[in-house]
């Protein structure tokens, strides 16, 4: 998308850094949390993270407070997806 056909807001939210935004879309909350996509959709699979639906509902945005309680789970290892693993071994 060139730089005249992007809205004010949409020129504000590019230059804002990641880690100073109260929404991320699926691939900033990837990056955020150094994870995969198919990581992430793990996470999503077992409701270890949940996406606010945006628009028609196909969209999703994740907050970034969710990332946050989610990267300490991760750093405990007590999130529903390391459960499972722990309990197929």
């Amino acid at each position: 998308m060139s730089r005249q056909t992007r809205t004010k807001a949409e020129r504000i939210a590019a230059a804002t850094p990641i880690n100073q935004r109260a929404l991320l879309t699926r691939p900033m909350a990837c990056d955020y949390l150094s994870v995969s996509l198919n990581t992430f959709k793990g996470y999503e699979s077992v409701k270890d993270i949940v996406g606010i639906p945006i628009g028609t509902g196909v969209e999703k945005r994740y907050r970034r407070c969710d990332l946050d309680d989610l990267i300490e789970a991760m750093a405990t290892q007590s999130t529903k997806l390391d459960r499972l693993k722990v309990g197929a071994k």
